[in-house]
């Protein structure tokens, strides 16, 4: 900036402040404090220059200069799995960036943001870091003091496909639905079955021919996805139809083919005989075990 200049009664004068490299020019002040920024019609600011009009004594006016700092942005994760911009800039000290905008590509999520290349502290929104967007992926940095260097992590994002096999009854239950989950994040799936009818286990084809984890019945289910995956419920009947034979000391007296519940072992239940084409009720019978394969 030019120290003086002299200037006739009524006229008018121009300085220009250039900033050396890394400062900044902040403005024009009437106080060496500057506190008092230039105003009024005896003054035209246009960016770093100052034009005082219609001088009629002797005047003094300080340009403030003040450090920069770089504000650097990078993008982690998998390659290619997403962008930063922008990804530096300059900001004057005490002032704010820009707002740095992380774009995941195809296939990727936007993770947060972090203060470290290992992106294990994880920045939070405040007076400093202001976070913002749909999915927190902007960033503002306020009251700069220093050079920093902010992380945008990325991730892969893997599709959990649901439902229920095919080899269950029609109508027989039904499964939460599917979800796109970050990679390395939680999913819980839930089966429910409906009124007579129970939960056999989860299996990864749609044909319930591959049994997941070598059988799994937990429900609800919960695992960590690390890739794709397809989890299918298998549900069947809660009723089978059995025969049993009713035998005394001689002979065996009677055979009867009907359905009975699963859980209903050790229950009574009446008994229908038909002989010479009439049918009679028998005594009540406690089924307390059954031969063979019943479920």
């Amino acid at each position: 900036i030019t120290a003086s200049k002299f200037v006739t009664s009524g006229g008018s004068v121009v300085f220009t402040a250039t900033a050396n490299n890394d400062y900044s020019f902040v403005g024009w002040y009437t106080d060496k404090a500057c506190s008092t920024p230039v105003s009024g019609t005896d003054y035209t600011v246009n960016g770093n220059q100052l034009t005082i009009n219609n001088v009629t004594d002797d005047v003094t006016v300080y340009a403030k200069f003040v450090p920069t700092f770089v504000i650097n942005a990078e993008a982690k994760g998998p390659a290619n799995s997403g962008t930063v911009s922008p990804d530096t800039q300059t900001v004057a000290e005490g002032g704010s960036s820009t707002t740095i905008t992380a774009t995941p590509s195809d296939g990727f999520a936007f993770e947060g943001w972090y203060s470290d290349a290992s992106c294990t502290n994880r920045i939070v929104s405040g007076s400093y870091f202001v976070i913002s967007g749909t999915t927190g992926n902007e960033l503002i940095v306020n009251n700069v003091k220093g050079d920093e260097t902010v992380y945008a992590k990325f991730v892969r994002v893997w599709t959990v496909t649901t439902g229920v096999t095919t080899d269950s009854p029609t109508g027989s239950g039904s499964v939460s639905a599917g979800a796109t989950v970050n990679d390395g994040d939680s999913c819980t799936v839930t089966a429910t079955q409906n009124t007579t009818f129970r939960f056999v286990g989860w299996y990864t084809d749609i044909d319930g021919t591959i049994p997941y984890e070598g059988g799994c019945t937990t429900n609800p289910l919960s695992f960590t996805v690390t890739c794709d995956m397809e989890l299918y419920a298998k549900f069947e009947s809660n009723y089978k139809n059995i025969t049993i034979g009713i035998t005394n000391s001689s002979k065996t007296c009677a055979s009867y083919e009907f359905s009975i519940a699963l859980s209903a072992l050790g229950q009574s239940f009446p008994t229908v005989e038909t002989v010479d084409n009439t049918q009679r009720i028998l005594p009540k019978y406690v089924y307390e075990s059954f031969t063979g394969d019943i479920y």
